[in-house]
Order: C-alpha cells, then structure tokens, then sequence
C-alpha cells in the first residue's frame, strides 16, 4: 500500500488540479518503476490517494527493497521533487508496507 502523506493539503493548499496532476504523477512512475522490473508486478489506485502495489511472487525482501525504490525515484522525480522543495515529504517509507501471500486468508 502506497500512501501520498497529507494529500488533502496539497488539494488544500494547491488545488484540485495540481492535486490530480500528483496523483497522475505517482501513477506514471508506478507504471515506470514496475514495467521496468519486469517482475510481473502491478498496481492501482485504491482510494483516495492511495495505491496498492501487488507483487505476486515477490519475497518479502525484494518487496521491501522495491518499494523502497519507489518511493526515492517518486521524491526525486517531477512532482515529488516540487513537494519535497517546499519542504514536504510526499512518500514516507512508513507509508509503504508488505503483507504476506497468505495475510488474512484463514487456509480458504
């Protein structure tokens, strides 16, 4: 899960239109990062400004390693770069997290 920190003050702050433009942004360096592993992963937007990244196969660790990745090249990268100017954090690596395969199944 992928969550752009404090989303409602950039609407706030900037606008809707700036605000989809983030969100726009996230999605193509999403497509960008992912494409680029080649690994089978993908993602979508889950609600609001958040973004769920599914890795089928992936072990914990390149999860990790992989979100990591993703949310330095979003900081450094267009839209995370203007927020991060202005003092923001737009990807928090708190904010991305691993479940594994199983989480929640109850053998179903």
């Amino acid at each position: 899960m992928i969550d752009l920190d404090d989303f409602k003050q950039i609407n706030d702050r900037y606008g809707h239109v700036i605000g989809d433009k983030v969100l726009l942004g996230l999605a193509d360096h999403l497509r960008s990062m992912l494409g680029a592993d080649g690994s089978g992963c993908f993602a979508g937007r889950w609600g609001g400004e958040e973004f769920m990244v599914v890795m089928p196969d992936a072990s914990l660790d390149r999860a990790a390693a992989l979100a990591e990745r993703i949310r330095k090249g979003f900081e450094q990268g267009g839209c995370g770069r203007a927020l991060h100017s202005r003092g923001r954090r737009p990807l928090r690596s708190k904010a991305l997290g691993k479940e594994p395969r199983d989480a929640g199944m109850n053998g179903a």
